[in-house]
């Protein structure tokens, strides 16, 4: 059940001194204009006069995290290599392209899973909208406190199987398996992807 929520929005989330917060990583936020303080005040405007406000993010939201986008010119995936996600269809039909997935990102979990919300993400936590969805597997949200939330497509730190729906294995349950299944595997890897995934 979907609960209204009253909420008071602080001013400080939409002072100009937001728009300069620092966040330990800057190495995937794309080039951009700093938003005017006419902006600023039409943001807060319509915020506040929301009756049920409704957010939609994607990846964006968490290149200020150090998770790179997808399509962001000169830093998002697709600007920086040539690998692509895998589709979803993919995945379950191709036993050697499952088996890929998992090896990728077994690799990238513990890096893609150490990463922390940023203040957009609390921010919009310390809100608890209506209803938030987001494209986003980084479980950013949730760390932030996120509740009314879905996940479009899925979370990386939660794992369903894909025949019969059991949810009872963690991420990290998973993680152990992997290990004691391939105990002489020794890759690794620095980059980190949007999904979780790395190149192998």
């Amino acid at each position: 059940m979907i609960k209204q929520i009253s909420r008071s929005i602080p001013k400080l989330y939409f002072s100009s001194s937001a728009t300069q917060l620092k966040s330990p990583n800057h190495n995937y936020v794309p080039s951009h204009q700093k938003p005017s303080t006419d902006d600023i005040d039409k943001f807060q405007k319509f915020i506040s006069n929301s009756q049920r406000l409704f957010i939609i993010t994607g990846a964006g939201i968490s290149t200020e995290s150090g998770i790179p986008d997808y399509r962001s010119e000169g830093v998002g995936l697709y600007a920086r290599t040539t690998n692509r996600p895998m589709m979803y269809q993919e995945f379950l039909t191709n036993a050697k392209r499952y088996k890929m997935y998992w090896a990728r990102n077994y690799i990238g979990w513990p890096t893609f899973s150490s990463f922390q919300p940023n203040e957009t993400h609390k921010i919009f936590a310390a809100w608890e909208v209506f209803w938030h969805v987001t494209q986003n597997v980084d479980s950013l949200l949730t760390k932030a406190g996120c509740e009314l939330l879905s996940e479009l497509h899925g979370c990386s730190a939660r794992v369903v199987c894909v025949d019969c729906g059991y949810k009872s294995l963690t991420r990290e349950e998973l993680q152990e398996i992997i290990l004691k299944q391939n105990p002489n595997w020794t890759v690794q890897s620095n980059t980190i992807n949007p999904d979780a995934d790395v190149h192998l």
